[in-house]
């Protein structure tokens, strides 16, 4: 699948490898009927609880794979199905501190960013950048 292909494409395209109805690809994620069509779509996309079966349908993280602090820790929270306040109460920050590291707000010498990503490391395994 192309990383240029949008979510909603690739979701259609697996289905239709597996030989699924939109259906039976809701009933496997536990979602409505509607939902599939509408992320097929493009409409709207999966909230965050339903990151981690979409990933595991699809066979991998639709997205490229993670460049910054930020974008490493979004994909976890995804992986996860995490939202912002519950992976920052698991990484012990606070949730407006992990916005900004998600948005990569913080320098690479910033001290809150070293602490949170030697957390994150520790707890999630992520690489040094």
């Amino acid at each position: 699948m192309s990383e240029l292909a949008s979510l909603g494409e690739q979701i259609r395209r697996r289905r239709r490898q597996l030989g699924l109805r939109q259906k039976d690809v809701a009933e496997q994620l536990g979602v409505n009927i509607w939902t599939v069509g509408n992320w097929e779509k493009g409409v709207c996309g999966p909230q965050i609880e339903h990151w981690p079966r979409l990933i595991d349908f699809l066979g991998r993280d639709p997205f490229r794979q993670p460049r910054s602090l930020g974008e490493h820790v979004r994909r976890e929270m995804r992986m996860r199905g995490l939202s912002y306040k519950t992976f920052a109460k698991e990484v012990r920050m606070s949730p407006e501190t992990l916005v900004k590291i998600v948005r990569d707000e913080y320098g690479v010498i910033d001290p809150r960013l070293r602490s949170a990503h030697q957390a994150l490391q520790q707890r999630y395994g992520l690489r040094k950048l």
